[in-house]
């Protein structure tokens, strides 16, 4: 590209940025309306894609099994209190296949597993120190616990045989251990000031094996097993005890879990419906969609202001950020008005509410309605509390099916099932097509700008050479006409 000296009016008086800047006007105005149709297309992929990640959130949330506030679920609209004295031994959970009513738990005992337990190694009351236990060889620790460390140390469990050196850590041993594999687990606890070795299964079934050639485990005071042994518990008043390998059992929906012995009457607890939750779920998704439908109609039947432009690099220039933000935030608008696919998705939306959902149950027998219709407005929903709870007490299956519920009866799957499929075509569709389109364009905008731009260059420093020159030729006249006046000697007072 060109370059010349920008010489500035020093003979002419001509403002020759000025003059240049208003030659190259129109081409200039190529420039700036490439970049408007740039940055449009930016803004809108923005837009677009904002509004996918939303319609993504609301999906994720309330319409997937897995969503902190799924409505996909039996156990979203039937959930359960439980009622019972604090510390009782016993934890009470409920699915949504519970039954309210009154139960009995009796545990006479905790399941536990074979277990080989060493003594207390030291009489110290903090016990052994972590680098002790870590790095420490065995060998120096015969002071500490009062025992000889064979030299040579040599043990099996269940059958699989060790080896080592006294130069070996209480950790280097221990570690070996659990990873063979053979199901016990091996540790040193400073509380008890002891080593252990359990077996990975719980009950009477629970079993550990053992020898101990060179004594090491006997200087851990390990010398036997104690027996691996079932749980013993009554529920609801059964005359005959239930042994079972854990400390939790799930029957009818229900898993109880046994914290300690409860004694020989039990633990009473009630089961009562509750249905807070619920409710408060269906509330949450009703604002989300609210706020969601709100910002998608606006955007749809939002009117662009002619006024507002995407600004030139030169009027960004001229302004402060809060009026470069302000600005923007007219220009954008109308970006999406009458967008086809946000059409679509929006009546989508809205036409999906009326009519029957699976099971033949209507959003307005529960107490969700869509108020008063305005021409040109979002659709809000409304939920009268009474009406809805009163909806779960009689029948939560059937608000279950309005929602999340498979197509029968001559009803439409569930409200959240065909919401996740309007929001599901419209993601598709935008990311498939519409995303792909608009990168196309801001690629052939940015190619564009970039010819435009080379050409304003060109024609840019083409009219500075002509001024350029123009002042030279103005200077070489000046100077002659100075050395005429000096030649003659002509005096300009």
């Amino acid at each position: 590209m060109p370059s010349v000296n920008r010489i500035t009016g020093l003979y002419s008086g001509i403002d020759t940025e000025a003059v240049v800047k208003a030659s190259t006007m129109q081409q200039q105005r190529q420039v700036d309306l490439l970049f408007a149709g740039r940055t449009r297309a930016e803004w809108k992929r923005e837009q677009i894609t904002d509004f996918n990640n939303k319609l993504r959130v609301f999906r994720e949330s309330y319409g997937s099994v897995m969503g902190s506030e799924s409505l996909m679920s039996r156990g979203a609209f039937n959930s359960f209190s439980v009622l019972m004295a604090e510390n009782t031994g016993v934890s009470i959970t409920a699915s949504a296949t519970a039954r309210a009513g009154s139960y009995n738990l009796r545990v006479d005992q905790l399941a536990a597993a074979a277990a080989m337990q060493g003594g207390r190694l030291t009489e110290r009351p903090a016990g052994l120190t972590a680098a002790e236990v870590n790095t420490a060889p065995l060998s120096s620790l015969a002071e500490a616990i009062g025992q000889n460390i064979p030299d040579a140390i040599e043990f099996s469990i269940n059958g699989r045989e060790f080896s080592f050196s006294s130069n070996a850590s209480l950790k280097n041993i221990m570690d070996e251990v659990n990873r063979a594999g053979i199901g016990v687990t091996m540790a040193y606890s400073q509380t008890t000031d002891s080593v252990t070795v359990t077996a990975g299964t719980l009950g009477a079934a629970s079993q550990l094996t053992f020898t101990d050639d060179s004594g090491f485990l006997a200087a851990l005071g390990i010398n036997g097993v104690t027996e691996g042994r079932d749980a013993i518990v009554y529920i609801n008043g059964e005359t005959e005890a239930r042994h079972l390998a854990a400390n939790s059992i799930t029957l009818d929906g229900i898993t109880m879990g046994f914290l300690r012995p409860t004694g020989e009457n039990g633990v009473d607890y009630t089961l009562a419906a509750d249905f807070k939750p619920a409710i408060d779920r269906i509330k949450s998704m009703v604002d989300a969609y609210n706020t969601l439908m709100k910002e998608l109609d606006t955007a749809y039947n939002q009117k662009s202001n002619r006024d507002f432009q995407p600004l030139t690099e030169e009027q960004r220039g001229e302004m402060s950020d809060k009026e470069i933000e302000d600005w923007e935030v007219k220009a954008k608008e109308g970006l999406m008005a009458r967008d086809r696919e946000l059409g679509r998705l929006v009546s989508g939306m809205r036409s999906i509410l009326s009519g029957s959902f699976g099971g033949g149950g209507t959003l307005s027998s529960i107490g969700i309605t869509t108020g008063r219709y305005m021409i040109n407005e979002p659709v809000q929903l409304q939920v009268d509390e009474e009406k809805l709870l009163a909806a779960l007490q009689e029948d939560p299956e059937r608000v279950y099916n309005i929602f999340a519920g498979p197509a029968q009866n001559g009803g439409r799957e569930g409200l959240m099932n065909q919401l996740n499929s309007v929001m599901d075509a419209y993601v598709s569709t935008t990311r498939g097509r519409e995303l792909q389109n608009l990168n196309n364009d801001i690629h052939n905008y940015s190619k564009r700008i970039k010819e435009q731009e080379d050409k304003l260059s060109v024609m840019s420093e083409r009219y500075y050479l002509q001024y350029a020159r123009l002042e030279t030729l103005l200077g070489q006249m000046m100077n002659q006409q100075d050395q005429m006046a000096s030649l003659f000697g002509w005096n300009n007072n």
